[in-house]
């Protein structure tokens, strides 16, 4: 978290990789158009390399309600605007308990993970990052087919313990998103109907 604030304070920009994710050959290019064709929306929390699935019933990218920490990007003003209080971020989904948000937040188990970030047991500004673009009704570019390969997600620090660590053995990964343009920010319903059914 420091060190992203220390590169936005320089930088109006920046893409992020953890040490435990592989990018494939176009994940450069994708994230670096997109930061730029984005940098004006007021709707976009980040960009994802990192992708849930890959279906020929998705466009190439799309935007759902949730924000993926395994390589990603965001910008310089939405960062240092974020909330990274957890009491303040669990206060603020208080009020959000129906519709796609409200699906996302129970399926992610987001109030539970903040409870467990006030309680000590867990330790990452991930979650408040999480909570606080559900709670500003912020969304997501994701590509269709992951351009990060996650390596981490059976021995990382927060996924070693998963319930069901197969299901993201089976996540697939490509090189290449060639359609990248301007897309209107609309939540994609298809892909985020998939993702709640995912992590429930």
């Amino acid at each position: 978290m420091s060190g992203v604030s220390e590169i936005l304070g320089v930088h109006t920009e920046i893409v992020v990789l953890e040490d435990d994710t592989i990018p494939s050959p176009g994940f450069l290019l994708f994230m670096n158009e997109n930061l730029g064709l984005y940098s004006e929306s007021q709707e976009v929390q980040a960009i994802s390399g990192f992708s849930y699935f890959k279906s020929r019933r998705l466009p190439e990218t799309y935007f759902m309600p949730f924000s993926e920490t395994w390589g990603w990007g965001t910008w310089r003003e939405l960062w240092f605007n974020t909330n990274f209080d957890t009491q303040k971020s669990l206060a603020d989904l208080e009020h959000i308990t129906d519709g796609v948000r409200g699906a996302m937040i129970d399926a992610a188990s987001v109030r539970g993970m903040l409870r467990g970030q006030i309680a000590g047991t867990i330790d990452s500004w991930g979650v408040d990052w999480l909570a606080d673009g559900l709670s500003k009704g912020l969304v997501t570019l994701y590509p269709n087919g992951s351009l990060i390969e996650n390596i981490g997600h059976r021995n990382g620090t927060h996924t070693a313990r998963k319930r069901h660590p197969r299901k993201w053995d089976r996540i697939e990964t490509r090189e290449f998103v060639l359609d990248i343009k301007l897309r209107d920010t609309a939540i994609c319903e298809r892909a985020t109907r998939r993702l709640i059914k995912f992590l429930s």
